[in-house]
């Protein structure tokens, strides 16, 4: 039906009119092993929606024909590997043989799916790549044993299944202590808290606060000359409060490879600056006589968390003392 991948760890969900057992583990897992060896060519066509729609009516795929009819884009990727084809998003090998080693790890039963007014049972078939690396973190379940959240899941009309997290007294407490974090870094940096809108002059940031998404947007306007000062002070401000640790990488326009070289980073053609850090953005546009900088910390402070609780180099000991701000919670 559809599948997707976090890191070294892939899956691939499966609707069957029948159970379907870790048995067959193996027997899938060698069926792989045996379409990598052919060294199929991974053929990506982008197509508009309509005909991607027909492609795979036509070849009798109604699931990627069902996901393909919710697309908002002018184009959408379907790959080909011999027979099979499916939509994507990504990139991708150039052939099935560059394939590194894997290991399939387990099978899940998931919720059932309505189609076409039958009940179709839907498993997930879980696996790894490169053998030997340390075992995959279940966010989700972490989260709910540190007392982070309650978990629901349900599965909507579009078939995909959606994790309800109910944030409870330690995932409260957590966002308050990293919204008072961000709230006091900005204003020590000279930024004017708002609602409702940024500043047309100055330095503005405003936090979003929703039932999904906890998020912020940071508005810097400055004048050319103080362009690179600026996208330091932004980055700055980001590493200190992000959760995650990782390396800047960007694009922009090629009048700016001066200034990326400055900010210490490859430079990259695009049509406008954007920075990005794991979990984090920044972004430039030059507007008449200045230039306006926008970033983010978090996008989604929720997901960032789930992040943190998923990162397989770092211990249970090493997320609570990364997540240690929980301990100042209301008891």
């Amino acid at each position: 039906m559809k599948g997707g991948a976090a890191g070294s760890t892939f899956y691939y969900d499966i609707v069957m009119g029948e159970t379907l057992s870790e048995v067959m583990l193996p027997h899938l897992e060698n069926r792989m092993r045996e379409i990598a060896s052919k060294d199929h060519p991974v053929k990506i066509h982008e197509m508009m929606p309509s005909n991607a729609l027909e492609f795979f009516r036509h070849n009798r795929r109604y699931y990627p024909a069902h996901f393909v009819q919710q697309s908002q884009g002018p184009l959408v990727q379907v790959v080909q590997i011999d027979a099979f084809i499916d939509l994507v998003e990504g990139e991708f090998l150039e052939k099935t043989g560059e394939l590194g080693p894997f290991k399939l790890i387990k099978i899940e039963e998931r919720l059932p799916l309505r189609f076409r007014k039958q009940e179709k049972l839907v498993y997930r078939v879980i696996g790894q790549l490169e053998e030997g690396e340390k075992s995959p973190v279940d966010a989700i379940k972490l989260g709910e044993e540190l007392g982070f959240f309650d978990v629901s899941i349900s599965r909507g009309a579009d078939f995909l299944e959606k994790n309800n997290l109910c944030w409870r007294k330690k995932g409260e407490a957590l966002f308050f202590q990293l919204y008072e974090k961000w709230r006091n870094v900005h204003l020590k940096e000279g930024f004017e808290l708002v609602f409702g809108g940024a500043l047309s002059v100055g330095l503005s940031a405003e936090f979003f606060l929703t039932k999904d998404c906890h998020s912020d947007l940071v508005t810097t306007i400055c004048l050319e000359k103080d362009l690179l000062r600026s996208l330091q002070k932004c980055m700055k401000i980001v590493e200190e409060l992000s959760l995650i640790e990782g390396k800047w990488s960007g694009s922009g326009p090629e009048m700016f490879q001066e200034t990326f070289r400055a900010l210490g980073l490859e430079w990259k053609k695009g049509k406008e600056i954007r920075i990005e850090r794991k979990g984090s953005f920044l972004t430039v546009r030059k507007n008449k006589g200045f230039y306006r900088i926008v970033h983010s910390v978090f996008p989604s402070m929720q997901q960032m968390v789930l992040h943190v609780l998923e990162d397989s180099e770092k211990d249970l000991s090493q997320k609570k003392e990364l997540l240690s701000i929980v301990a100042v919670c209301d008891e």
